[in-house]
């Protein structure tokens, strides 16, 4: 079996559909799946490896993925958020760059369940009532 081989840069964004087999050699990535119980493994691992049904479920498209750096939607003088779109019904990805404004930044709000990860500076985080001090080390 050969993947194509994509390098990406920081901010960018690929989208991988079910039953597409993908693999990263190197760096730090997010990735974000829908609820799911069939992760199947192929090779490159110390889990257990079940290549029958991976080739019995694989899916054989070719060509490179489509690499995203994501869509602005909003921008002002206190954040930029782009958005990263996914077909997914449970779930879009955001990145939200707080900018601070004599040292804080304004809060944003979310009707939906959503997680936090800080990857510079720090955060605080407020949910029913309860201050959470968010860092790179434990968003």
């Amino acid at each position: 079996m050969l993947l194509n081989y994509a390098k990406l840069k920081a901010g960018d964004s690929v989208i991988i559909n079910p039953q597409e087999p993908h693999a990263y050699i190197y760096g730090d990535i997010i990735e974000c799946m829908a609820s799911s119980d069939n992760v199947i493994r192929g090779c490159f691992t110390p889990k257990y490896i079940d290549r029958e049904t991976l080739l019995n479920v694989i899916s054989t498209n070719m060509g490179a993925p489509k690499v995203s750096n994501g869509e602005k939607i909003s921008s002002n003088d206190e954040c930029e958020i782009l958005e990263f779109p996914t077909p997914f019904w449970e779930f879009t990805c955001y990145k939200v760059e707080l900018k601070k404004q004599n040292g804080k930044s304004s809060p944003l709000k979310f009707s939906h369940p959503a997680i936090a990860i800080v990857l510079e500076g720090a955060a605080d985080l407020h949910v029913n009532g309860e201050e959470h001090k968010l860092s790179r080390a434990n968003s």
